[in-house]
């Protein structure tokens, strides 16, 4: 559904099961997420006029946002079918725990329906994997859970991972997006070559209350999200003593954040209420937030301090 179309429809007219497929589906992109959008897509357009690729390093905590952020990429730049042959112009692939060379190259092939993605060794799986990228026109590769194949890895191994992912990049001059936690960033500081092909780092961290630039970017952020929650009335999300308890009980982390609001925001559904209220928020803390959070109280039967 479209935001305008969101803007105008009566809510109490919908069906509760599909205001709550549309919760599920609340995306906001963050400043730093569209920075880094822009780059890939640079680094998409040039890597044809460079002798190499430029590569990305993307860091943070769990919950940070990266995977949202490159599944929303791939969203907007999807797979096709042209004469019968596919074509994908952005390659997602998930690395397992424990991941090796040999288990990214199978991931890989799998991700380009290879029908033998699990035959070969090292060598022959990463020629195949380097055909199928020219053959299905792959212009970016997106690595998540790169930390994976790092804490599987000593220093000499995490070496060769870093010469072959430089390989992979240069023999076929396509960019890879490396993703994971705070870790992954190992790769860049054992192996220098590969270094020098990854020039663009990036860490999404929890927004910061205590930092006005930060504030403002998660008001904005919450304002964005509030526009986008299938209710007749805004919840305000973004007025500054609701934004202060919603860090709190956050902790700046998206991912916490969007837990806690799209809870709050069913239970808003299931009660017939406008918008989501206090008690809805109250609630889902104490559902999902509350075992792990520091805090003592519940932010939302507190006044902000």
């Amino acid at each position: 559904m479209r935001q305008t179309d969101i803007a105008t429809t009566d809510w109490s007219k919908v069906p509760a099961r599909d205001r709550k497929m549309i919760v599920g589906s609340v995306y906001v992109h963050r400043d730093l997420g569209n920075a880094i959008r822009a780059q890939i897509d640079e680094n998409r357009e040039s890597a044809p006029l460079f002798p190499e690729p430029h590569c990305i390093l993307l860091t943070g905590e769990s919950g940070s946002g990266k995977s949202s952020l490159l599944k929303s990429y791939l969203a907007a730049n999807p797979p096709s079918r042209i004469d019968g042959v596919l074509r994908q112009p952005v390659l997602l692939l998930e690395l397992p725990v424990k991941a090796n060379m040999l288990g990214a190259a199978t991931v890989m092939l799998r991700a380009l329906n290879d029908p033998g993605s699990e035959i070969g060794t090292l060598e022959k799986k990463s020629e195949r994997v380097r055909i199928q990228l020219k053959l299905q026109k792959v212009e970016v590769v997106f690595v998540d859970e790169f930390q994976h194949i790092v804490e599987s890895s000593g220093e000499r191994t995490l070496n060769k991972v870093g010469d072959w992912l430089k390989q992979q990049a240069k023999m076929t001059g396509i960019p890879f997006v490396l993703s994971g936690l705070p870790n992954s960033s190992v790769i860049v500081d054992v192996n220098a070559q590969f270094a020098r092909i990854c020039p663009y780092r990036y860490h999404l961290g929890p927004f910061k209350w205590d930092d006005q630039a930060n504030r403002k970017a998660f008001r904005l952020f919450l304002a964005e999200v509030d526009k986008q929650l299938p209710f007749d009335m805004l919840t305000r999300l973004a007025d500054v003593d609701l934004a202060q308890k919603l860090h709190l009980a956050s902790e700046g982390s998206v991912g916490r954040l969007m837990l806690l609001i799209r809870k709050a925001a069913m239970c808003a559904i299931d009660r017939g209420a406008a918008c989501v209220e206090m008690e809805d928020l109250a609630f889902a803390f104490d559902r999902i937030l509350a075992p792990l959070s520091p805090l003592d109280e519940n932010p939302f039967w507190t006044e902000a301090s």
